[in-house]
Parts: structure tokens; C-alpha cells; sequence
């Protein structure tokens, strides 16, 4: 045998091989992920090594590769470290094949084959994402039949793992689904190949070890490939974990600032609410007390002293927020309320006509969010609807609390709800409740509160 009987298999191999190193070289250098220093040591490495350092380099640098931009949940550089260790894996096979046929009739054929069988997997590789469709289904077709052939004529260990390296290599580049036709195909190739070998066997030839022989290719066949496919499936569920688990980090963080935000809302809705109302009595106290200073300085030192009283207790609802206190238990409710409407009659001079249902049990998260209510409807009546009375009825119905306020202001049927009315309405809407708003020109404003009741335990 002469070089020249070993070119078929030796002149595409070395091109394959110079190719893709210059390839990897290439994808090192222009590796943004990289430093300077990390680029200069792996491309020294692929130049030194070639298939061997480039597959380390895939496996080393995949961490920096986006898993979202992956085919089936594996990202590319790692199908193609995969890739590289069985292009070794052919090309030690190979030699070891053509070594041990060098004084066989079909050495010739068979060093041709693996030559085209060689090619043929690079490229199905390398042109993957470029071919046409008809060549995605083709090309493991050929390729399958191509090295069952070469098994056919090696008939020994050596052959057998050529063809799982290449049904290996289909199963890399290929979805799980496509990919297990292309296994099946190659099973039936073997079976094919096996019942030939038996009808064309010699009589001399020990048949029964044959036979034994082909049940141990076939059974070596199906756990290989088991194994491989089975451990691409697991690296696209981990991936898929991994993913996943990470998004449900993003929606943790998410969800996280979320609950900031509603915490900074509920406390600016608590002041808002409490100091807003209490500031608002205060000012008007205020302004009562200047218009009357000259004619009733007593009294005017009345309002003066009542509008600090409300400054003071604006303060202890400012640090009550701060603190973030929600639901206080508030279980003397008709005693809160006779208490809230003296001091607002006092201070502004509106009326307060209170009914509440005898016997209603207001659970003390309801009673904190009436309460607040109360405080924003006296306050809109006061400031926006010039009222001097107000009514305010609490009754049960169908297992919800039912809370009516009217006033006797001056109204209007266009009204823009603000900060305050929007920040009630968000408040009993997470209850579970209900908002409604009416008002008339010239006959006053009506806020409908509807609350589920829930239990008391």
C-alpha cells in the first residue's frame, strides 16, 4: 500500500482540519467575552493542538453565552465542543480501521467511504444552518447508510463505533424528535446488515457465534445511542430549569419592587388620608378663629387651640405611618366615630348625623379603611363642597358592610376623583368592595361603600 492508496481519507482530513482551526481561531479572536491575555493563550492552544484545544475553549467560554439564544435549550457552543470530540473520535476510528484492512480486497472502498463519510459530516455541521430543507432530511440519511456499509464490510468493533459516532453526531446536531426517525432508520440499517451477513455466510462458518455476535452489535447499538439521547434530553431539562429558575428570580426581584412601591403608595395614602383630613379641620379652625379674633377673642383662642390640638395629632398620624402600623385594632368603632364627628363640628362647624346598624360587628381591618373613608369624605365637603352637613349611615347587607355619606354641598355632576378619593377607592377595591361616586348641581355629593363582610373568629 502507498500513500497514495491512503489520500482519499488523508487530504480531506487535513483540510477539515486546518479549516476549522483557522475557524476557531477566528471565533477566539473576535470573542468579546475574552481579555486580551485569555484570547492570546487559547489561540496559541488551538494553533498547537487544534480539534482537542478548541473543544476546551467551547466548553470553557459557553458560560458567557446567553442560554435564551440556544436551540432546544442547548446553547451552540456547546453542541459544537460535542461535535469536535466525535470528529476525533472519527478520525481515530478511522485509522484503526484502515490499519487493520491494509491487506483486504475491499481496503480501496473502504478508505473512500470513510473519506466521504468524513466530509459529509463536517459539513452537515458546518453548512447546518444554511442548507435546504430537503438536505436537513437527506444528509443523515446518506450518512447513516454510508457507514452501515463501512460496517458491513469491516464487520468488526471499530466499524460499529463509527456508526455510533455518526448517529451520535444526528442526534447533536438534531431536534429529539427528528432525530429519534434518524435512529430507528439506523437500527433497521443494522438489522438489514445483520440478516445479510447471515444469508451470505459460509457453511464452515460457526453460524451460532455469528449470530451471537450480531445480538451483542445491535444491543451495544441501542444503549449507546439510549445513553446519548437520553443525556441531551437531561441537558435541555436542566437548561430549561435553569431558565426557568431564573426567571422566576427576574419576577421575584420584580415583585419585590412592586411591594416597595405599593408599601410607598399605602403610606403616602395613610397620610394623605389622616393628616390630610386633620390639617384641613386645623386650617379651617384657623381661618374661623382670624375671621372672629377682633369681635370674640376668647372663642378665637378656642379655634387657635383646637387647630394646634389638630397639628399635634397630624403628627402622631405622620409617625403612626412611618411605621408602617396597618391594620390597628379599632374595636370601640361608635366610639371613634362620635369622637371624630365631635371634633369636626367643633372645629368647622359641619354636622355630623350618624346612623349605624345596632349589633353590627365591623371587623377591625374594615373598621381602619371606614374610618380613613369617613375622614376623606368630611375633608372633599369641607374643601370642595362647602358643606355644613353630613350624613352617614352603616348597615349590613347581603354579608357586606354598607356605608352611605351625603353631604349637603354644593355638588356637581363633572368631578375629576383626586388623590385622596382614588387612594379609598384602590383601598376597598383590594377588599374586595365596592366605590361609587354621584353627584348633583347644587345637591350635594353621595359616596356608596360596599365591603364584604368576612368573619369574625
Amino acid at each position: 500500500m502507498t500513500v497514495n492508496d491512503y489520500m482519499p481519507i488523508i487530504i480531506p482530513g487535513v483540510l477539515m482540519q486546518v479549516s476549522m482551526q483557522a475557524m476557531y481561531i477566528r471565533h477566539c479572536w473576535y470573542n468579546d467575552n475574552l481579555d486580551q491575555k485569555k484570547k492570546w493563550i487559547y489561540i496559541f492552544f488551538i494553533a498547537l493542538f487544534n480539534l482537542p484545544a478548541a473543544a476546551i475553549y467551547l466548553f470553557a467560554t459557553r458560560k458567557h453565552i446567553d442560554q435564551r439564544q440556544s436551540i432546544e435549550g442547548i446553547d451552540s457552543q456547546f453542541v459544537e465542543g460535542i461535535f469536535l470530540c466525535l470528529v476525533m473520535a472519527y478520525e481515530v476510528l478511522s485509522l484503526r480501521v484502515v490499519t487493520d484492512r491494509i491487506e483486504d480486497g475491499y481496503f480501496t472502498l473502504m478508505v473512500l467511504l470513510l473519506g466521504i463519510s468524513f466530509t459529509l459530516l463536517i459539513l452537515n455541521r458546518i453548512l447546518f444552518n444554511k442548507m435546504k430543507p430537503l438536505f436537513h432530511s437527506t444528509m443523515p440519511i446518506i450518512q447513516t447508510v454510508m457507514v452501515v456499509f463501512i460496517h458491513f464490510l469491516g464487520n468488526n468493533i471499530n466499524t460499529l463505533l463509527i456508526v455510533l459516532v455518526v448517529i451520535a453526531s444526528i442526534i447533536n446536531n438534531y431536534w429529539l424528535k427528528k432525530s429519534k426517525v434518524y435512529i430507528i432508520f439506523g437500527f433497521v440499517l443494522l438489522l438489514v446488515d445483520s440478516g445479510i451477513k447471515i444469508g451470505i455466510a459460509k457453511q464452515p462458518v460457526d453460524v451460532d457465534r455469528l449470530i451471537g455476535s450480531i445480538y451483542v452489535n445491535l444491543l451495544v447499538y441501542v444503549l449507546f445511542v439510549a445513553a446519548f439521547y437520553t443525556l441531551k434530553k437531561q441537558m435541555i431539562t436542566n437548561n430549561i430549569l435553569e431558565n426557568t429558575l431564573e426567571d422566576l428570580k427576574i419576577q421575584s426581584d420584580k415583585l419585590e419592587e412592586m411591594s416597595r412601591i405599593a408599601e410607598r403608595n399605602r403610606i403616602t395614602g395613610e397620610i394623605h388620608d389622616s393628616v390630610g383630613h386633620l390639617l384641613t379641620t386645623a386650617a379651617i379652625a384657623i381661618e374661623a378663629g382670624t375671621m372672629i379674633m377682633n369681635k370674640d377673642p376668647e372663642k378665637a383662642n378656642q379655634k387657635f387651640e383646637l387647630a394646634k390640638k389638630q397639628v399635634r395629632d397630624s403628627l402622631t398620624q405622620i409617625r403612626s405611618s412611618i411605621k408602617a402600623i396597618r391594620d390597628e385594632n379599632i374595636e370601640d368603632f361608635d366610639g371613634q366615630l362620635n369622637e371624630l364627628a365631635d371634633a369636626v363640628t367643633k372645629s368647622t362647624g359641619l354636622k355630623m348625623n350618624i346612623i349605624i346598624e345596632e349589633g353590627i360587628l365591623i371587623l377591625p381591618i374594615h373598621q381602619k379603611v371606614l374610618i380613613d373613608a369617613i375622614k376623606e369624605c368630611i375633608t372633599n365637603s369641607l374643601k370642595h363642597g362647602e358643606a355644613t352637613e353630613l350624613d352617614l349611615l352603616i348597615q349590613s347587607y347581603k354579608n357586606s358592610y354598607q356605608m352611605t355619606i351625603s353631604d349637603n354641598g354644593v355638588g356637581g355632576e363633572a368631578f375629576v376623583l383626586g388623590t385622596g378619593l382614588t387612594n379609598m377607592k384602590n383601598r376597598i377595591e383590594s377588599l374586595g368592595g365596592q366605590c361609587h361616586f354621584e353627584g348633583k348641581q347644587l345637591e350635594g355629593f353621595t359616596i356608596s361603600i360596599l365591603l364584604p363582610m368576612g368573619r369574625r373568629e
